[in-house]
């Protein structure tokens, strides 16, 4: 039987100490305990006396791995913890901001100016840390709002109700964030409504890419261009939105879940659908692609030391011709 640490009691007369397993494997090593005399397996003198079933277990038993397995364990709750944290204060930190987006209206001086913009950034590197980036697109579009109508005119009350519907979003985003499988997709539309009235400039691009960590890598290669992202890891999902939603960019990772990211451009380029001459920027491994005529995306960015640049200079390249 297991003890509720994981480990099997041992015996008072044992000359040896059992192996950490998990309960998965617990019948393969009871059938080795009963059926192979530990004093049969040769043992080096300085080795450990639990090494001496290591060789003969599955490689799940590896207490090495078992122990990896219970600290991501760990960790993995101490994030969710800290996400729920990070929620239940997250109405608190809207009415500070919503305080000080009202007090704009009242000439407010610098210093105001200043201590509400660094909430509003503050906000934005929290959600983006616990893993809700929808909050982050909002902050940084507010940010935005903030800082260009500061450099040019005064906060009019038409730029206050502006202000006060990004936080109407975010309070959205908390209930979305509370549901088991949260859909960002209306906020992502919000805020396209808003962008194209409040700032015409500004690019609209959706990232499609299975990898996280590839995605994080993206967003930080396009962190200063004026392009508002929305990310999406499943290509049907993303094909779907490409047939409603309108965008400026595509950037795509080749292999992406449901349908990859060729699947995608085929169908978006066969489909007579609002995105159908989208710029579409595909990152790669292979460079070897071949494409079907007049199916091909814009630009093939190679995975590897120089994607990054390769990336930033491709999306550049792309907003220059908009402008042109």
């Amino acid at each position: 039987m297991l003890s509720d640490s994981g480990n099997l009691p041992a015996s008072p007369s044992s000359p040896w100490q059992p192996a950490r397993i998990s309960a998965s494997n617990s019948i393969e090593i009871i059938l080795r305990i009963s059926f192979v005399s530990p004093h049969s397996i040769p043992l080096k003198p300085a080795e450990n006396q639990t090494d001496r079933f290591l060789p003969n277990l599955h490689p799940a038993g590896d207490p090495t791995r078992m122990n990896k397995n219970t600290s991501l364990d760990k960790a993995q709750q101490i994030l969710r913890q800290l996400r729920d944290n990070f929620l239940e204060e997250l109405p608190e930190r809207c009415d500070t901001i919503e305080d000080g987006i009202l007090s704009l209206g009242n000439d407010a001086d610098d210093e105001h100016f200043q201590r509400l913009y660094r909430e509003v950034h503050s906000l934005k590197g929290s959600a983006g840390t616990h893993g809700i980036p929808a909050i982050s697109t909002i902050c940084h579009q507010l940010e935005d709002g903030l800082t260009t109508i500061r450099e040019t005119t005064a906060h009019a009350p038409e730029r206050i109700d502006l202000y006060l519907r990004y936080l109407d979003l975010i309070h959205r985003c908390i209930e979305i964030a509370h549901d088991k499988r949260p859909n960002y997709a209306e906020i992502d539309q919000a805020l396209e409504d808003i962008r194209r009235h409040s700032s015409p400039h500004l690019l609209s691009g959706l990232i499609v890419e299975n990898s996280p960590a590839m995605t994080a890598l993206y967003q930080g290669a396009l962190a200063e261009q004026p392009v508002q992202l929305a990310v999406e890891q499943d290509g049907m999902v993303a094909l779907n939105r490409l047939l409603h939603e309108r965008f400026d960019l595509l950037i795509m990772g080749a292999e992406t879940r449901t349908l990859n990211g060729i699947g995608v451009l085929y169908a978006l380029r066969a489909a007579n659908g609002i995105n159908r001459h989208i710029k579409v920027i595909l990152v790669s491994s292979s460079q070897q692609q071949s494409f079907a005529s007049s199916l091909e995306p814009d630009m093939l960015v190679p995975r590897g030391p120089e994607m990054i640049p390769s990336l930033a200079g491709a999306v550049a390249e792309i907003l220059r011709q908009a402008r042109d």
